[in-house]
């Protein structure tokens, strides 16, 4: 790429020696005209540069938001925070201080105890029955139709009997004491009575003899309670009930006497805590106002460019831990570098229980990923335009859908929304994009004589760029300074093309020096003005897109003047 001024003395000093030797030994005493002057035009190949990639016109090292995809287009992808809450049924408590008994009163009418004669009575009582309720005010709003509550709780039972003048009281072996179907019991603490497979019967497995002033205590553990229908109200009743025979002695006793005895049976609520409920909920909408990011990163290029983006979308990976479908409903909205505001709404994203698939939310879905939920918004591509100083999504709200029961436990937070975000921007231009590059390239003019008026170069400009570009200069000196004496005129452009078809250009570029020297050059600027034709589709930047500068050479027009002294 050197030229060596010792060549071009040659080529003068043999043109002298030549014109001596047609004028005569002679003429060698007169003195020497030192000043020569080269005619005609001379071309001096400088070479070529190296591909510059297209990466390095975004200064894709200066940002750490674009990126390329599996192809290996350039895309920005802008990460956002979550936007999520949570839903929380309330701990529901229901108090443990409930106690309730019921009894058989036997009238002393009926009948007379002659320990003598008879010292023993075997009665058959009636069904004792028991009201037995709790209240359940608890239970939030949000419930309507509650069906069930899983619990874990504990009901005492206890079995007696009050009689002047009675020793002892004997259950006969199969009286049974009988809980409603609405309890689910999990285990019954006894050694006296067994559970009958099937059902809520608890049935003496022996005769179980009561001392007087003693009691026999049962326990039993619940782990659901199922309504009959939708409960009304804040409290929930219904009956136990204890059936059976009964003997009464009165082995101490001289004469006949009528006794007054009465059996009773309690019930007490010893514990109870619910773990879940089952019904229809109707969590309150959530609305969760808005997320954002601000873009800041920007590379410097696209800032005041007209860049006509498409094929941009938005991911947002859902989160739902209730166990109905939850509805979603947000808007977006983006803010350019001019300071323009565009938004659009979207209505009844249906997000099901346990779903994590991403929504990929754009105008076409055409370059949606693999796996992920299309959801298609006409306008969408106008929120990003040109590349977004802001991103927001915000007036986001989440509404169930319930079509049954469903079962919440309580106490439980349960995380509902979108637990992550970003917006992927590819760089695919349509054909509104204007978008201007520089580059610099260093050339080595040294060799290339001073003194002289006008300097062209001409060069081959392959390209794979998908548009076209004009073209212009600006001589640089050695600190990177614009030469302003300097200005060039350059005859052509650089048309696009494409990965799999380079197309190369020529251009001229002619710098007209003034009082500057070849050699002060050391840079030259080129700014390249990219435009996309008007009727072409939207077209992607891939990271292979380059352009190179193939055979630079310089020409001098009309030759130059030589002052061999110098």
């Amino acid at each position: 790429m050197k030229i060596n001024k010792l060549l071009l003395y040659f080529a003068v000093a043999a043109s002298a020696l030549s014109s001596c030797a047609t004028e005569g030994y002679e003429d060698l005493k007169a003195p020497i005209d030192k000043e020569m002057n080269v005619l005609g035009t001379l071309e001096f190949p400088i070479g070529k540069s190296a591909p510059i990639s297209i990466g390095d016109f975004l200064a894709i090292s200066e940002t750490g938001i674009i990126d390329t995809d599996d192809a290996g287009n350039y895309i920005f992808r802008v990460d956002a925070p979550p936007a999520a809450s949570s839903y929380s049924l309330r701990k529901i408590t229901i108090g443990s201080d409930s106690k309730f008994t019921g009894s058989f009163r036997h009238e002393s009418n009926h009948i007379a105890i002659n320990p003598e004669k008879v010292p023993e009575i075997e009665e058959i009582i009636p069904t004792i029955s028991v009201p037995f309720s709790f209240e359940y005010s608890d239970i939030p709003d949000d419930f309507r139709n509650v069906s069930s509550l899983d619990v874990n709780t504990a009901i005492d039972f206890s079995l007696s009997y009050k009689a002047e003048g009675i020793d002892a009281m004997t259950i006969k072996k199969g009286a049974q004491i009988s809980i409603p179907d609405s309890y689910v019991i999990s285990e019954i603490s006894s050694n006296d009575f067994d559970l009958t497979e099937g059902t809520n019967n608890l049935v003496a497995n022996k005769d179980i003899r009561i001392e007087s002033g003693q009691q026999i205590d049962l326990k039993v553990r619940i782990s659901q309670i199922i309504f009959d229908g939708p409960i009304d109200g804040t409290v929930y009743s219904n009956y136990f009930s204890l059936g059976g025979n009964v003997v009464l002695k009165a082995e101490d006793v001289k004469g006949s006497f009528l006794p007054d005895f009465e059996i009773v049976l309690g019930a007490k609520l010893a514990e109870m805590s619910v773990l879940t409920v089952t019904g229809e909920i109707t969590p309150p909408a959530l609305n969760m106002g808005s997320v954002s990011r601000d873009i800041t990163d920007i590379p410097d290029i696209f800032k005041d460019a007209v860049l006509d983006i498409h094929g941009t979308g938005l991911i947002l990976e859902p989160c739902n831990d209730l166990p109905c479908a939850l509805k979603a409903s947000f808007s977006i909205g983006s803010v350019n570098q001019k300071g323009e505001s565009f938004s659009v709404r979207i209505e009844d994203i249906m997000v099901n229980p346990g779903d994590s698939q991403e929504l990929y939310i754009s105008e076409d879905g055409l370059m949606a990923p693999e796996g992920v939920r299309l959801v298609n918004v006409p306008g969408f591509d106008r929120l990003f335009h040109s590349i977004p100083s802001k991103v927001s999504v915000y007036d986001i709200i989440l509404e169930s859908v319930i079509d049954g029961p469903v079962k919440i436990t309580a106490g439980k937070d349960y995380k509902c929304g979108f637990v992550s975000g970003r917006a992927t921007i590819p760089l695919t231009f349509g054909n509104e994009m204007k978008l201007d590059y520089e580059q610099n390239i260093e050339f080595n003019l040294e060799n290339i004589p001073d003194g002289l008026n006008t300097l062209d170069l001409s060069t081959m400009i392959t390209s794979t760029l998908p548009f076209d570009m004009s073209i212009s200069a600006k001589a640089l000196d050695a600190n990177g300074t614009s030469i302003d004496s300097i200005t060039s005129d350059i005859n052509g452009i650089i048309f696009g093309g494409a990965l799999s078809a380079p197309k190369t250009s020529p251009v001229e570029i002619s710098f007209n020096l003034g009082n500057t020297n070849p050699s002060d050059i050391k840079t030259i600027r080129f700014l390249l003005h990219a435009e996309m034709e008007k009727d072409s589709k939207p077209t992607s930047l891939n990271e292979g897109h380059y352009i190179q500068f193939n055979q630079i050479t310089a020409r001098i027009r009309d030759g130059f003047s030589l002052n061999l002294d110098k």
